[in-house]
């Protein structure tokens, strides 16, 4: 598609990675933050990666009951997602709405509690927001793999996305289990990636204090991006070629963000 951003994908199957390059001491978490227009799909889009079971326990919308926020802090190890940040409500909703979005981003992967209106609103998971425009905290934003949904889907592409989900359900489910049957030889197959693909923090000493977050999140698509090519290679036997040219594909969309 050239509709749909693919760092999205790699984003959306990172949480099965995560967890075998992730130390005690060593948090890749990060949020996802999708926006575009009214209409242009984002929703539909983020539920096509995220929703995952039938009882849509991994997401909400921003103007949920505190108990529906709560059970979602319950979720582990998959991506949850937080919809309907939009300029069509009222400014005082908005503003309400505005001040979760934050606290959730700004909070997420922190270490300890993080109460909100008396509730614990600590994410560990890989959060998806959609929203229609970029909220103007920037130490909200700052924590967030921004993704711009720079044109909406056709009806055609937007039909087909809905009828083909237990297709992507599907590819899903194999490369969980791909891991987990793999997981002690991917365990030390990731530690190589993490070696490869570790940043130089020397080269921005004195620059802005978050910049090694945001390198961090940087990294883990990109071990992600290379345990999919693994994986594709190994389930698939697609060609060294092709896989290159995926490679490439996923790693622009990345450093487009």
């Amino acid at each position: 598609s050239e509709t749909i951003p693919q760092v999205l994908l790699i984003a959306a199957l990172t949480p099965y990675v995560q967890y075998l390059v992730q130390t005690n001491s060593d948090d890749y978490g990060f949020s996802v933050y999708l926006w575009g227009q009214s209409g242009s799909g984002k929703s539909e889009l983020l539920k096509l990666f995220t929703d995952l079971f039938e009882t849509h326990d991994n997401g909400i919308s921003l103007s949920s009951e505190k108990q529906a926020l709560t059970a979602l802090c319950r979720c582990r190890n998959y991506p949850v997602y937080c919809d309907d940040l939009n300029k069509t409500a009222s400014s005082r909703e908005r503003a309400s709405k505005e001040a979760l979005a934050s606290e959730i981003l700004g909070q997420n992967q922190s270490l300890g509690k993080r109460i909100f209106k008396g509730e614990n609103i600590r994410l560990n998971a890989i959060v998806f927001f959609s929203a229609e425009y970029v909220v103007k905290n920037h130490s909200t934003i700052n924590r967030c793999l921004m993704v711009e949904l720079s044109s909406g889907f056709g009806p055609a592409e937007l039909s087909w996305l809905k009828d083909n989900a237990g297709m992507y359900l599907a590819f899903v489910c194999d490369f969980i289990c791909w891991i987990c049957i793999n997981y002690d030889t991917l365990k030390y197959q990731a530690a190589n990636y993490l070696h490869l693909t570790k940043p130089d923090f020397t080269k921005y000493k004195g620059q802005y204090d978050g910049l090694a977050r945001v390198l961090r999140t940087k990294q883990m698509l990109q071990i992600t991006v290379m345990m999919l090519n693994h994986y594709l290679k190994e389930y698939f036997h697609i060609p060294e070629k092709e896989l290159n040219i995926l490679y490439r594909r996923y790693m622009d969309s990345i450093d487009s963000c």
